[in-house]
């Protein structure tokens, strides 16, 4: 049975907002921020995006930073602790329009299964997880690759489903 899935913004959408990233190629800028990784920094995150009318604000951004919003904030809330989200406003200053997100502290697990296979580039070609290596944890960022994933459990995606969230992909992640 698959118990695990990957959770990401669905690509699918056009005029996904961007952020502004000080970079060549934005694409290459992948931030993550850890479960301990703002102790002491308070107030809410304000982060630029680039101008466009027509951006699309998914329930999930994975680009160029993990962040949810509300619809599924209330769901993630359930398996966190308090202080484990920091907000984020999301400012499109040309067009005067702003949009709120959660940025979730996750915990980074070490849970791959010996049988995960990776390709010779060193990314993972087929990821297999380890239940007993994940133990108890619901949400959690996979250790030990170097791809930024979020894995959610198996009622932590049906939930999601129910509440009709948009931009949300979730792909099934098998586990041993």
């Amino acid at each position: 049975m698959l118990n695990y899935f990957a959770v990401s913004q669905d690509n699918a959408f056009h005029d996904i907002v961007r952020f502004k990233v000080p970079s060549k190629n934005p694409l290459q800028v992948r931030l993550e921020v850890l479960k301990g990784d703002m102790k002491g920094v308070e107030g809410n995150l304000m982060i630029d995006v680039n101008s466009n009318p027509d951006n699309f604000y998914p329930d999930i951004l994975d680009e160029p930073l993990f962040l949810v919003a509300d619809r599924v904030e209330k769901v993630f809330r359930y398996y966190f602790d308090e202080d484990d989200f920091r907000g984020a406003l999301l400012m499109d200053l040309k067009n005067k329009e702003s949009h709120f997100y959660w940025l979730p502290l996750m915990e980074k697990v070490e849970c791959l299964h010996e049988s995960t296979a990776f390709g010779k580039d060193g990314f993972v070609k087929d990821m297999v997880l380890s239940k007993g290596k994940v133990g108890r944890h619901k949400i959690f960022r996979v250790g030990g690759i170097m791809e930024k994933v979020v894995v959610v459990h198996l009622e932590i995606a049906e939930s999601l489903l129910r509440r009709n969230c948009l931009g949300v992909q979730l792909k099934p992640i098998r586990s041993i």
